[in-house]
């Protein structure tokens, strides 16, 4: 590798890595028309694209799942579910213990579609989610 192309890789990794976003994504496909990788960038891309002010903390993530089966009823169909959860980690003592990730807000779509439905309803979750989020403050919360 040459010399200057050394320096045009170094650019790209430096300027896509303030690109990334600041908060931590799970993402989980049982999607035969998605990967989890795709996922996790079209997660990524629709943030940033729409911007969002979730914060960079352990106790904080995005959870993705999208899923979908062919449909028996109807050829060439899906029956899909896309959820997108904005989650925090919850830890309470006594009297009512309980350490786990509870949901703070959560978005949904779900029916039957074609393949160009699905992938459509996945990205209208995302575009969704994200403009609600957008205006919250972390620090106040939901008004």
């Amino acid at each position: 590798m040459r010399n200057w192309q050394r320096v045009a890789m170094l650019v790209l990794a430096l300027g896509t890595a303030g690109a990334a976003q600041a908060f931590t994504i799970s993402a989980k496909s049982e999607n035969p028309l998605v990967t989890e990788d795709a996922l996790r960038n079209a997660t990524q891309q629709v943030a940033a694209e729409i911007g969002n002010r979730i914060p960079d903390s352990p106790d904080v993530k995005v959870t993705v799942l999208t899923r979908a089966v062919p449909s028996k009823q109807a050829q060439g169909r899906y029956v899909y579910l896309q959820r997108i959860e904005l989650r925090r980690a919850f830890n309470a003592g006594a009297p009512y213990p309980y350490a786990g990730w509870l949901p703070i807000e959560t978005e949904e779509r779900y029916g039957v579609g074609s393949e160009a439905e699905v992938r459509a309803a996945l990205d209208q979750a995302l575009r969704a989610f994200f403009t609600e989020l957008k205006p919250v403050d972390p620090n106040v919360g939901f008004k």
